[in-house]
């Protein structure tokens, strides 16, 4: 009940911060929190004219221009981040619940604006990012395609390789899955028994 309870808070909180800046006729798109901070699906049903594009008339070209030529994403990237690195649920839960305002403000990180969100082409391996000056594609990093698949993992640890390089570790308990990341590259994966149930995304 407690973790529900939790949950429950975080995506009130998260909502309301992402909507309180939209205009009315816009849509917010905020990702399902049970499955993943960093990334949603996109919609059915998107793009929903003027609701889903920009209001500023240049920003919206650029996304008009990219849509028709490489159709709908796959995915929403979600930036929590400047440096786009995926973001842990202890992480957005400290941001909303520390006593320290600068740190809980999500409005610190998103400038007071919706989240800032990129096309992710999952098959492709391409990810689009949007600036006021365009749009700029770059390489899908391994580890949000990890992410794409299974949802955040259960369990982030962080270490070092033989060469002292650091390595992130995303352990999915309920998959039997362990995926080794250095600098957003997958290097390595291991498969282990599943362990459904027994842990929580953190």
């Amino acid at each position: 009940m407690k973790k529900l309870g939790v949950s429950f808070a975080i995506l009130c909180a998260c909502a309301l911060v992402a909507g309180c800046n939209n205009k009315p006729k816009q849509r917010v798109l905020f990702p399902d929190i049970n499955y993943s901070f960093n990334v949603m699906a996109v919609p059915d049903d998107w793009p929903l004219e003027k609701k889903d594009w920009p209001v500023d008339p240049t920003e919206a070209a650029v996304r008009q221009a990219v849509y028709e030529r490489e159709g709908a994403p796959d995915y929403f990237r979600f930036r929590w981040r400047k440096d786009a690195k995926p973001v842990t649920r202890r992480e957005v839960t400290e941001m909303l619940f520390v006593k320290d305002k600068s740190k809980r403000d999500l409005k610190s990180f998103t400038k007071g604006k919706d989240l800032t969100m990129d096309w992710v082409y999952k098959d492709k391996g391409e990810v689009y990012t949007f600036t006021k000056k365009g749009a700029e594609k770059s390489t899908l990093p391994d580890e949000i395609r990890i992410i794409c698949e299974y949802g955040d993992p259960q369990e982030i640890k962080s270490s070092v390789d033989v060469r002292r390089l650091p390595v992130t570790i995303y352990q999915y308990y309920n998959e039997g899955k362990v995926y080794y990341f250095t600098d957003g590259k997958l290097t390595r994966e291991e498969t282990q028994p599943r362990m459904e149930g027994m842990y929580e995304r953190r």
